[in-house]
Order: structure tokens, then sequence, then C-alpha cells
């Protein structure tokens, strides 16, 4: 029996809490810059808006442009799927994170995405 509430205990300490937030109409989070993106640490969430301008030859990356530079994203293929046809002319709103390594330049993975009218 003691056993089994070691077990219990040590699970239980062990499980990453799960956090959750409201994003759509009213939530708060400003729209950032590729620029300041680059700068941001890892896992920051983030929101750009912009210009997806070219593919990039690797799997679902492509180049972000807005106001202040450029910046690789990547967006599941799926992210597509519900939306119209997007061109370089198309102003998207990007949520996700930002996504930093040692030996790679700073990227954003792309959790959803929209149209601005």
């Amino acid at each position: 029996m003691r056993f089994l509430s070691a077990c219990m205990i040590s699970l239980l300490l062990c499980t990453p809490a799960a956090y959750a937030a409201f994003e759509g109409p009213g939530s708060t989070q400003a729209v950032t810059t590729a620029a300041r993106a680059r700068e941001l640490p890892n896992e920051t969430k983030i929101v750009l808006e912009g210009h997806l301008i070219e593919k990039k030859s690797r799997k679902e990356r492509y180049t972000f442009r807005d106001q202040s530079g450029i910046i690789t994203v990547e967006i599941d293929d799926k992210l597509f799927l519900s939306l119209p046809t997007i061109t370089p002319e198309t102003t998207v709103r990007l949520h996700g994170e930002v996504d930093t390594s040692a030996f790679e330049p700073t990227e954003i993975e792309v959790e959803r995405m929209e149209i601005i009218q």
C-alpha cells in the first residue's frame, strides 16, 4: 500500500500542469513585429500581422514579412485547409510562439492563422 501511495504522489509531482488561455475577440495579446520576435525568448506566445511572401524549400516553412522585416514561420499544412488561397498580397494574422535554437535562426511556430480583411 505504501508503495502504491508513493507511486501516486510521484506521478502527481512529475505531471506538468496544463494551462489554457482564451484567444479571440476581446483577448489582449498585442501584435508583435518580426524584428521584435527575433529578440524574444524561446516559447514566447506572439501574434504577427503581415504577409507570407514565399514558401521555402524546407517543409512547412514560409517567409513572413511585416513593416519591420522578415522572419521564417513554420505553418502546418492543415492550417491552410480552412482558409481561402493566400497570396503575397493577402494580409494574415499569425498566432504562435517563438522557436529559438543555438544553431538555427529564430523561427515562429504558428498555431493558428487567419486572414485580415
